[in-house]
């Protein structure tokens, strides 16, 4: 049985099991949105970041020249919070291809 205090797991259990795109998947969704939205579905398939942290993001947590980001916070019911991330994952990679797009643009 999962401690209470163990701060790296959902404090909500799932109300139904979670849908797992395929690569395919995600190509086809990602060529139905504008940019905003492409950009966000792209980030959060491609680094696995919750949808609270990814709402959360500032300009200043994205790094492109090194090559990462900090998810440092979360929204929760429009209250912005610290991550249930430990602080050796809130360092993420940021994906090849984003910052590739960023540095033509």
């Amino acid at each position: 049985m999962e401690s209470q205090s163990d701060s790296s797991r959902q404090s909500v259990k799932r109300r139904s099991p979670a849908v797992v795109l395929t690569p395919g998947g995600i190509r086809t969704l990602l060529k139905g949105l504008q940019i905003r939205e492409r950009t966000l579905v792209f980030i959060a398939a491609s680094t696995g970041i919750r949808q609270s942290e990814l709402f959360a993001l500032k300009s200043g947590d994205i790094n492109l020249s090194a090559g990462t980001m900090n998810v440092a916070r979360s929204i929760v019911h429009g209250f912005v919070g610290s991550c249930n991330r430990p602080s050796f994952e809130s360092i993420v990679v940021v994906p090849l291809t984003l910052v590739r797009r960023d540095k033509c643009h």
